[in-house]
């Protein structure tokens, strides 16, 4: 008899719980700019995440998403329904939005050796700088690179954890996802701007 009880109460415990989840109340809520959007859906679900412009996207439209929603992929879905120019996906365990059309894109670089040991997020964006694979990608396209800017807990500061990594035949995308994953870094961004597009920003952040 005790047995059945038990097992009564346990099955009014876990409806009562998956009752309250269900009723967790929702609200729309706007954001100015896609990489707003998304840093607030990195903190919120504890995720990393990539986020590749698409072609003279100044990120001026607002986005509004219905929060909180029940996973990450429900989220991205939304944002992506409103900027039809993207689409995501799950890489490298990081979600990467970027645009559906971008044939000659840096982060598609493919590289042949990476390797890096005990640097900091600031002394990894320096060397970043100097593979011969993005250099000859800048060079041929006659576009400039800005100056990297890291953002590790604040703005401006580099992370404090020194990181080794070694990789080889990876993508751009790849070196990315795996710099931020290794410097518990929310996320990376690159954009290219300029009437003709010459300029390009590449960030970890």
């Amino acid at each position: 008899m005790s047995k059945t009880i038990s097992l009564v109460c346990v099955f009014v415990v876990t409806a009562c719980a998956n009752a309250m989840l269900l009723a967790v109340p929702t609200r729309a809520e706007t954001f100015t700019t896609l990489r707003g959007a998304l840093d607030d859906v990195a903190a919120r679900y504890r995720i990393q995440v990539g986020l590749e412009y698409a072609a003279q996207d100044k990120d001026l439209q607002p986005i509004t998403l219905d929060l909180p929603a029940e996973t990450v992929d429900a989220v991205l879905n939304q944002l992506v329904n409103q900027r039809r120019d993207y689409v995501w996906s799950f890489v490298d365990n990081v979600y990467d939005i970027y645009p559906k059309s971008n044939p000659d894109s840096i982060l598609d670089v493919w590289i042949h050796e990476f390797s890096m040991k005990g640097l900091s997020s600031k002394e990894a964006a320096n060397l970043v700088e100097e593979i011969p694979e993005i250099k000859e990608w800048l060079t041929s396209r006659s576009v400039s690179r800005r100056e990297f800017q890291v953002c590790a807990g604040s703005c401006g500061q580099s992370s404090e954890k020194l990181v080794t990594v070694s990789l080889k035949d990876v993508t751009f995308r790849t070196l990315l996802n795996t710099l931020i994953r290794e410097f518990e870094i929310l996320d990376w961004m690159v954009g290219r701007f300029g009437d003709d597009q010459e300029y390009i920003g590449i960030y970890l952040s």
